[in-house]
């Protein structure tokens, strides 16, 4: 069994959003995150978001390479071409760093503790 609930979220300014979320499983850790996102409309139908994520584990994965703890840090800024109210695409980077004893359980397998991607998309609202 899963449970999975957001604890809150709501804007803290006309720009500026926020979400606190929280999973628990019989099978695995609780899972935090906390996420803070920010939308500039720089033209009438384009935007920049900036979201900055911190996620934690309440106990141990070694087999997934989790770690207890504060576990992995993530920035991600993307364009959004809004065409109409159900059609968007959008084109951005991402960078990941894992953090404390992740990062040390990633660095004893010689795994990276951090990455860049890049990614495009499409948003449709039904």
């Amino acid at each position: 069994m899963k449970l999975q609930f957001f604890l809150t979220a709501g804007e803290l300014s006309p720009r500026l959003a926020y979400e606190l979320s929280a999973s628990f499983s019989d099978k695995g850790p609780a899972i935090f995150n906390i996420e803070v996102e920010d939308k500039w409309q720089w033209a009438e139908s384009q935007s920049i978001f900036t979201t900055l994520a911190l996620s934690g584990h309440s106990k141990n994965e070694l087999e997934n390479g989790i770690a207890s703890g504060p576990s992995e840090l993530m920035i991600e800024m993307y364009n959004e071409y809004r065409i109409n109210d159900t059609f968007a695409t959008y084109i951005g980077l991402s960078y990941t760093k894992l953090l404390d004893n992740t990062a040390e359980l990633a660095r004893s397998e010689n795994e990276p503790t951090h990455a860049w991607e890049s990614f495009v998309g499409v948003n449709v609202a039904f």
